[in-house]
This record gives C-alpha cells, structure tokens and sequence, in this order.
C-alpha cells in the first residue's frame, strides 16, 4: 500500500478527534454531575430554608398562641378583680346604710325618750305647781 503513511495519518488525527471527543464528552458529563450537584445542593438549601421559615412561622404563632392566652388571662383576671371590688363597695354601701338608718332609728328614739321625759317633767311641774297651789289655798283659809 503506498498510501499506508497518509492512510496512518489520518487515522492518527482520527485517534486524536475522537480522543477530544471524549475528553469533551467527559468534561461536559463531569460538568453536568457538577451542575446536578448544584442543583441538589440549592435545592436541598431551599428546603431547609422552607423548613426553618415553617419552623419559625410555627414558634411565631404558638408565641402568639400563649400572649392571646396570657392576655386573655390577664383581662379575666383583672375583670375578677373589678367585680369583687364592685361587690366589695356594694356591700360596705349597704352596711354603711344599715348603719346609717340604726343611727337614725336610735336617734330618733333617743330624741322620742326625751320629748316623752320633757313632757312628764312638764306634767309633773303643773302637778306640783297645782298641789302647791292648792295646800297654799288650804293653808291660808
């Protein structure tokens, strides 16, 4: 074969093409494991990113949860309050104006006592006054 060199050289430069071909081909494949590896990598980042927003979003809303809770507490709380202390004055007010109508009552019969005094004194003063009178009158005839 007298075209053996040329036949040679071209299926040199053919070992060399296809050897660039696959060192394409596998650096576009190492390239695509690489991307895909990124990709995972984002992906799995996105998730627990998702995973601790949702974790977060959880605690905000049970910490809600217990402040709803704590308040609502707080204002039954201070209404139980409110109401014992309203009843609390009721109660003194009514004391208070028990009292007041017994002070009056006992004024009153105090004050009752005393007309009633007054005027068997006066009675008494006139009975005198007469009987005086009287064995006056006696003594001088």
């Amino acid at each position: 074969m007298p075209y053996k060199w040329f036949f040679d050289l071209c299926q040199g430069y053919k070992g060399v093409e296809d050897k660039a071909n696959a060192n394409a081909k596998a650096k576009a494949k190492a390239k695509a494991k690489a991307k895909a590896k990124a990709k995972a990598k984002a992906k799995a980042k996105a998730k627990a990113k998702a995973k601790a927003k949702a974790k977060a979003k959880a605690k905000a809303k049970a910490q809600a949860k217990a402040q709803a809770k704590a308040k609502a507490q707080a204002k039954a709380k201070a209404k139980a309050k409110a109401q014992a202390k309203a009843k609390a004055k009721a109660k003194a007010k009514a004391k208070a104006k028990v009292k007041a109508k017994a002070k009056v009552k006992a004024k009153a019969k105090v004050k009752a006592k005393a007309k009633v005094k007054a005027k068997a004194r006066v009675k008494m003063i006139f009975v005198f006054c007469a009987l005086s009178l009287w064995l006056v009158s006696f003594w001088l005839q």
